[in-house]
């Protein structure tokens, strides 16, 4: 059986109450559904990358501890410290990651994985990058300002950073390496991305793809993948709730009326949206 890693992302502006964080609240509705999905075995290993303000909420405030030991497999907490932006919050789940099983899969907290995860790993997966193709790269909310006029004249995909699947050690090592080379010349244009880091990690996805990494997006589509949708079906693994990046209410609504919906409504109920 394929054993897998899976980490998620979590932090509160440092100008910012935690208390008033909603994405803590999403955090635990997903930590739920991957307990309730039955994702994780004893050889797994979920990874929760948090700051030391939000860390200690969770501990204190939250039913996180208890939710904790609920799952089946390890939790490890890489603590950083509380970001300044969004930008440096969202760059977080670049870091290094323990990562000593089969795969490692990241998966935002706004992705709600609603039955197990083990669907997407029911063939053997070939070593390589596992994407989730969205768009084209030609728009700015994936390209930035970090790709030739080539490049985006082609219609090459788009990569959405919300979820992928890296198998492999050695091309985890070269996917970290290549985020930290193009670190080391940042850019104040980055700063003016409507999708965050995005168009960074299509950078290092490509740089990969152009070094001979397979780069594929057979994993992540219909009918494992449903994109702001209520209705899951038997084959659903994730349910995607993208939207308007750092708006937490916006994304809190849609999980929570979710959680309702997939727990308390009926199916002519859901129907309706």
């Amino acid at each position: 059986m394929t054993s897998f890693t899976i980490y998620t992302n979590l932090f509160t502006l440092k100008h910012k109450p935690v208390e008033e964080n909603l994405y803590i609240c999403m955090y635990i509705v997903w930590l739920i559904y991957l307990i309730e999905s039955q994702s994780l075995s004893k050889e797994d290993i979920h990874v929760l990358v948090v700051d030391e303000r939000t860390l200690e909420y969770l501990k204190q405030r939250t039913s996180f501890s208890t939710l904790a030991r609920s799952l089946p497999s390890q939790i490890q907490i890489l603590k950083t410290v509380p970001p300044e932006s969004l930008l440096e919050g969202c760059m977080y789940k670049y870091l290094k990651i323990p990562f000593a099983t089969d795969c490692l899969m990241y998966c935002d907290i706004d992705i709600l994985p609603v039955q197990s995860l083990r669907k997407l790993f029911e063939d053997e997966l070939n070593p390589g990058l596992y994407v989730h193709k969205e768009g084209f790269l030609s728009n700015p909310n994936y390209s930035g300002t970090l790709f030739d006029h080539s490049m985006l004249s082609e219609g090459t995909p788009g990569l959405s950073a919300g979820k992928f699947v890296i198998v492999g050690q050695d091309i985890y090592s070269s996917f970290f390496e290549s985020f930290q080379e193009l670190l080391k010349s940042p850019s104040e244009e980055w700063k003016t991305y409507y999708t965050l880091e995005q168009p960074l990690f299509n950078k290092v996805c490509y740089t990969l793809k152009d070094k001979g990494v397979q780069l594929s997006t057979l994993l992540f589509k219909k009918p494992h993948l449903l994109t702001n949708s209520f209705l899951a079906n038997p084959d659903t693994t994730l349910l995607d709730f993208c939207g308007e990046p750092g708006n937490a209410s916006f994304h809190f609504l849609k999980i929570f009326n979710t959680f309702i919906h997939m727990h308390f409504g009926d199916e002519e109920e859901q129907d309706k949206n």
